[in-house]
């Protein structure tokens, strides 16, 4: 009986993921089919052959792995920046309304530029360097962030900020007890974002 009750839960399985392979498998025969034919150029989209024989030329030689390398590199300092101003720059936000109203406006229309969008500023102020590379990856992350923490701080409830006046605390302990638990999800929920939003800048970069 347990094994016939194994067997019936993973059939579905098994369907779920075949059918899961459907569109993967009809996207990669497309693409065939398209780079054999000419129907696409193969200097944009190479056959697969050529792709996979590429790949495994260099991961022989250790070329692949060295970009890989440089890539994560670039990625994990851009989010680390971005998302370390984002949380900043969210909290004071949240917590100063001198800031937020001088601040603020000016953030909110920003955030509405595509990400891809601040690429030729990029440029110009920073060139084509690995320089100009973390700054858009750590623009990528650091808006999510920043987005996320503001909601959090100004999300506060406002019985346990009465229970902390009551108690007397300072700024720091009002800060550290009070604000930061009630932004730590939304906060994390920003993270989140900011590291899917920063692998699609490194591609970019």
């Amino acid at each position: 009986m347990a094994a016939m009750a194994i067997s019936a839960s993973i059939r579905p399985a098994r369907r779920r993921l075949l059918r899961g392979l459907v569109l993967p498998t009809i996207l990669l025969v497309l693409w065939e089919l398209s780079s054999k034919t000419g129907l696409i150029d193969a200097r944009f989209l190479p056959p697969l052959e050529t792709i996979a024989r590429t790949a495994w030329v260099e991961t022989l030689d250790g070329a692949l792995l060295a970009h890989l390398g440089a890539s994560l590199a670039r990625n994990l300092v851009g989010s680390f920046i971005g998302t370390a101003i984002g949380i900043a720059f969210g909290a004071l936000l949240g917590l100063s309304r001198l800031a937020n109203l001088l601040f603020g406006p000016t953030f909110h229309a920003a955030k509405q530029v595509a990400v891809l969008a601040w690429i030729p500023i990029i440029s110009i102020w920073f060139g084509f360097a690995e320089t100009a590379k973390i700054v858009f990856i750590a623009i990528a992350a650091f808006v999510p962030v920043a987005m996320n923490t503001q909601e959090g701080v100004g999300g506060a409830s406002a019985q346990l900020l009465e229970v902390a006046r009551t108690l007397r605390f300072n700024r720091r302990q009002l800060f550290v007890r009070v604000f930061l638990p009630s932004a730590t999800p939304s906060i994390l929920t920003g993270v989140h974002l900011a590291l899917i939003y920063s692998w699609l800048a490194t591609v970019a970069a």
